[in-house]
């Protein structure tokens, strides 16, 4: 079944929330859906799943960087 069925009912239970869940509306409509990655602006928020992309890679990078260069890295044909 593709996503774009559930469309309806989303947008519906959507449009429901602020009498069926207040306290999870109030929170959304608080910006509760974004991560603020800095406490230094008010404009570096971004929503969750950008930021855990953002730290994916970055914990990534630190590892590459701590192997070395491509050329530089074991290679499991070596015997390892």
């Amino acid at each position: 079944m593709p996503d774009t069925w559930y469309t309806p009912v989303y947008v519906s239970e959507m449009r429901q929330l602020e009498t069926k869940q207040p306290e999870m509306f109030k929170f959304l409509e608080q910006g509760g859906f974004v991560v603020r990655q800095s406490n230094e602006s008010v404009f570096n928020s971004v929503p969750t799943d950008q930021a855990l992309e953002q730290s994916i890679n970055r914990d990534a990078k630190l590892l590459a960087d701590s192997l070395g260069a491509p050329e530089e890295r074991p290679h499991y044909s070596d015997g390892l």
